[in-house]
């Protein structure tokens, strides 16, 4: 993905069918990044987004359900060595 950086920062995004996969793993700075959807998604419109990323409280891994239109980014706050899954599947 365009924000990768060696060292630094690693984002993969994977597709199985219509369904996408994307993990990121984050270096040492903690880091407030905006993952632009379009950069992956072939059509435009409204996804069910699930995230799975570290926990800010009790060390607990988060998880959280959302619909996210394709145009707008996903803003996402990394841990220092922390990082986050994502589920992208399109709404019918």
């Amino acid at each position: 993905m365009p924000q990768s950086k060696i060292g630094e920062l690693a984002i993969l995004a994977r597709r199985k069918g219509a369904i996408w996969y994307v993990s990121c793993l984050n270096g040492e700075k903690p880091l407030q990044i905006d993952l632009q959807l379009e950069d992956f998604l072939s059509n435009a419109g409204t996804y069910a987004v699930e995230l799975v990323q570290d926990g800010r409280k009790n060390n607990k891994v988060e998880v959280k359900k959302f619909r996210h239109n394709s145009s707008e980014p996903v803003s996402l706050k990394l841990l220092s060595g922390g990082g986050f899954l994502l589920k992208v599947l399109p709404v019918n």
